[in-house]
């Protein structure tokens, strides 16, 4: 077992680059996250370069990844990101100054260990702004522009 436990905030792409610089000479089976967003977000990357390479800038955008990454299994230990079940990681580029995403149904994790008693540990603070953001993954949902069932087809309006 690897344990990876240098995850900074906001993901910057460069502890990215140590991370699956360090996996690939474990050479996993699979990735588990275990934490925050940043945390989840840090094994989404991680399982996409260990299983396709290049540079994480490669895959900016949507419908990037080529194909099916490490299986991944997420267990958040806040309440409010939802990276554990979406199809998008975020990280921070330093060249751009600015978060960027990553968007793919391969990066969707396997399985989600969802247990609420690991967010008991969570700081008020940190409760608080896990709070706020599921708030704003809700009003983002409510109103974003529609899009077809196919992923790949453009958006409705």
């Amino acid at each position: 077992v690897l344990v990876h436990d240098r995850v900074q905030p906001d993901v910057p792409r460069d502890t990215v680059a140590v991370c699956v610089e360090e996996a690939r000479e474990f050479a996993p089976d699979m990735v588990i996250g275990i934490g925050g967003g940043s945390c989840l977000d840090m094994a989404k990357c991680a399982a996409l370069l260990i299983s396709h390479g290049g540079l994480l800038q490669d895959y900016y955008g949507e419908f990037k990844v080529p194909g099916p990454t490490l299986p991944l299994i997420a267990v958040p230990t806040t309440a409010g990101t939802g990276s554990e079940v979406t199809p998008v990681a975020v990280i921070s580029d330093p060249d751009r100054t600015m978060k960027v995403g990553i968007s793919s149904p391969h990066l969707i994790a396997a399985a989600a260990i969802c247990d609420p008693e690991l967010t008991m540990t969570c700081p008020p603070g940190l409760t608080a702004i896990a709070g706020a953001d599921a708030l704003t993954h809700a009003v983002e949902a409510f109103t974003a522009a529609r899009r077809g069932t196919d992923p790949g087809l453009p958006q409705q309006h």
